[in-house]
């Protein structure tokens, strides 16, 4: 999930983008534990997390 997340700051292509990181605080951070985890990464990113951004990171992907 946090290699997921952090990709959605890599796709911005900035790894401090403000909006980006507003969305987290706001639909992550500032719940806690409110809520279930998928249902408050999903609004973050509109989707579920993948493994591909994990895989990525480990050299086990392609870059392309």
């Amino acid at each position: 999930m946090d290699a997921d997340a952090f990709a959605a700051f890599e796709e911005r292509g900035d790894a401090f983008d403000p909006e980006t990181a507003r969305a987290l605080e706001a639909h992550i951070l500032s719940r806690g534990g409110s809520e279930e985890a998928a249902a408050l990464y999903e609004r973050f990113r509109g989707r579920l997390p993948g493994v591909e951004a994990l895989l990525k990171g480990r050299g086990l992907l392609d870059a392309a």
